[in-house]
């Protein structure tokens, strides 16, 4: 009976992996993959969906609770105040909380402030440099991996599946190791994420114009690209308007399969990096070559670079840029998260935009949010709400008390509120000035009940959005 169990086993494990491949096979690759970097994106696609959606159920069931989950990460961060987390700041430095445990005291007790506050010399500087310190970017790092980059990988699979089930590689036009360390992970890590870059690692050691061109010329020679990751809509137009300046030395480079063909010597970048490079190119190509030579001849956009691009990811921005419409066709364009210097602030569930414009979820679990009166400068206290008191068609000011020492800090970005998903706000951030002295941000079961919606054709769009990312 063993030895028939354990061939059973091995003929069940023989089989899995024969499906396995199989399905690996029928998947559509990037020019750049190999069996490898094939089989590493296929499982780390799955599990970064899988454990995303775990992330995003969490999130539907906090924002259920949305008041009793703000009340508890605020107590949560007072406590950092009344001398239970010693790396943060010495007595004298917290004394003004001090004993101050509730929100209504905290209300009473802390006054409106601005980023300027604490900054050198300002009356709330201490608290400034508790943003800097190990303990408060520890717990920053780990909400935004967590609660933002996860569930953006759930919100992408269901909205946009294939840009995760197919072995697509991506155009990151981001800092890889920024974008690394603001996560806590090393350099050795980006190793281990290149099979998802179009780009090789070496492009981003090069300066910001080499940089530029080397992600053109690699997403170009990608037929199958199927995403562009940006912090900024400027940055996808930039690429693409670089396409087009370059576009001779692009097919030059690419038909010969050698960078910098048309550059003097000591214009290139060092011999090691460009031999690096070449390598990565992997030859000539002319067939593509003369593809992308007479599309960008005709001002293609990129719909038509890239027929199967799925989706531009921007990431730094909380605002859909209408400009980037017509740069990129008929491809969906997602901003998913709304961040700040402060960290995460909400996530995009609604890619089909069912308002018109990006909406974020404030996550509960990030920062404990109140709202005042649009535009007010002097705001008495009374005035003050939080989050879970949103009106719907209301602007506010955002303010945020932070895990690194912030409180009641006016960002200087107005939202206005679209509906409530279950406790907590779905909002969109208004563009341009809005006239207060704060920077603005960079811009990351049931169905929970929708409160106070404008319109009916709204709220059935927000239901659809609802069911389509299973909540």
């Amino acid at each position: 009976m063993p030895v028939q169990l354990s061939r059973l086993c091995h003929a069940g494990g023989a089989a899995v992996a024969a499906f396995w491949l199989y399905d690996i096979g029928t998947r559509e690759w990037s020019v750049r993959h190999t069996w490898p970097s094939a089989l590493t994106q296929y499982f780390s696609s799955w599990f970064l969906a899988a454990y995303g959606r775990r992330q995003l159920l969490r999130l539907r069931r906090e924002a259920e609770r949305g008041e009793e989950v703000q009340r508890r990460l605020l107590t949560e961060i007072l406590q950092r105040h009344q001398g239970q987390d010693t790396t943060m700041a010495t007595v004298e430095e917290r004394r003004h909380l001090q004993g101050v445990a509730t929100y209504n005291l905290f209300r009473e007790s802390q006054p409106i402030t601005c980023r300027g506050d604490y900054n050198k010399g300002g009356p709330f500087h201490n608290e400034g440099e508790l943003a800097q310190t190990k303990s408060g970017h520890e717990e920053m790092r780990r909400i935004f991996f967590y609660r933002a980059v996860l569930t953006s990988f759930a919100v992408l699979a269901q909205f946009f599946p294939e840009s995760l089930d197919e072995l697509q590689r991506a155009a990151v036009l981001s800092s890889v190791r920024d974008v690394l360390l603001l996560l806590g992970l090393s350099e050795m890590a980006s190793q281990r994420l290149s099979f998802v870059l179009a780009s090789p690692l070496e492009a981003y050691d090069l300066s910001d114009a080499d940089r530029l061109y080397v992600h053109a010329l690699f997403a170009l020679k990608d037929p199958a690209l199927g995403i562009i990751q940006s912090g900024s809509a400027w940055g996808v137009r930039r690429l693409l308007q670089a396409a087009k300046e370059n576009r001779r030395h692009l097919v030059q480079d690419m038909r010969n399969g050698h960078l910098w063909d048309r550059q003097l010597p000591e214009a290139a970048p060092e011999p090691k990096l460009r031999a690096a490079l070449d390598v990565a190119l992997s030859g000539p190509d002319g067939h593509r070559s003369r593809e992308v030579d007479r599309m960008l001849k005709t001002s293609a956009v990129a719909s038509d670079l890239w027929p199967r691009l799925k989706v531009v990811v921007i990431t730094g921005e909380a605002s859909l840029d209408e400009s980037l419409k017509e740069a990129v066709g008929e491809v969906p364009i997602y901003g998913p998260l709304y961040t700040s210097d402060e960290g995460y602030i909400g996530i995009n569930l609604f890619p089909e935009l069912p308002f018109g414009v990006w909406t974020y979820l404030l996550d509960p679990g990030s920062m404990f949010f109140e709202l005042a009166p649009a535009g007010s400068h002097d705001v008495h206290p009374d005035m003050v709400i939080p989050a879970w008191e949103a009106v719907v068609g209301q602007e506010y000011d955002l303010l945020v008390t932070t895990h690194s020492g912030l409180c009641r800090c006016r960002l200087g970005d107005r939202v206005r509120v679209h509906a409530m998903f279950g406790q907590m706000p779905i909002v969109s951030v208004a563009k341009g000035d809005t006239g207060l002295d704060c920077p603005s941000v960079h811009c990351c079961i049931a169905p929970a009940r929708l409160v106070g919606v404008a319109s009916s054709t709204s709220s059935i769009h927000v239901q659809r959005g609802l069911k389509a990312v299973g909540l």
